[in-house]
């Protein structure tokens, strides 16, 4: 995980150092820092956390693998993310925009997706168990929902048909709304 040090001051034969290992939030294909806690966030989670209370958007960030479970994402700009892996279970994710995300093997277990953008997102492996898509804009190809999971999940009728054409998708209990 990236994170920030700071200096080291030297006075005579005393070194005054002070290390503040703050996670750095980077573009995924350029390295740019997007977001740097200014609060000294300890975590990846923390930085996240912060980011999206400051409004901060964090289009095209790379957070490969990172536990945002029970975080409040509301309104998170997170178009073009690189999220594989990460876990969301129960988070708030409520009108948040994960348009052209990637969400490989993401789970999202109980999470709250209500108002949630997710068009051109690929979703392949991902656990969507018992997570609430209502009034989600899932406008997805069906390849990129290859092996995903919505058991239980609510799902907007609309899209049934798209969903139901993907490849290996468990649509066990889904209700439709």
């Amino acid at each position: 995980m990236p994170m920030a040090m700071a200096r080291a001051a030297v006075r005579g034969d005393i070194i005054d150092m002070v290390v503040i290992m703050t996670p750095l939030i980077r573009h995924k294909e350029t390295g740019r820092v997007l977001f740097r806690s200014a609060f000294g966030s300890r975590t990846m989670r923390q930085c996240v956390e912060e980011a999206v209370r400051g409004r901060k958007s964090l289009e095209n960030a790379s957070l490969r693998d990172v536990d945002l479970s029970e975080v409040n994402l509301q309104g998170a700009k997170l178009n073009g993310a690189d999220l594989t892996g990460a876990d969301f279970t129960g988070a708030d994710l409520k009108n948040a925009s994960l348009e052209e995300a990637v969400l490989a093997e993401a789970n999202f277990f109980k999470a709250d997706m209500i108002g949630t953008r997710l068009a051109g997102a690929i979703l392949t492996w991902a656990d969507l168990t018992e997570a609430d898509l209502t009034d989600a804009y899932l406008e997805v190809n069906k390849e990129n929902l290859r092996n995903a999971t919505f058991t239980e999940a609510r799902v907007p009728a609309s899209y049934k048909k798209i969903i139901n054409k993907a490849h290996y998708v468990n649509l066990e209990r889904v209700r439709w709304v």
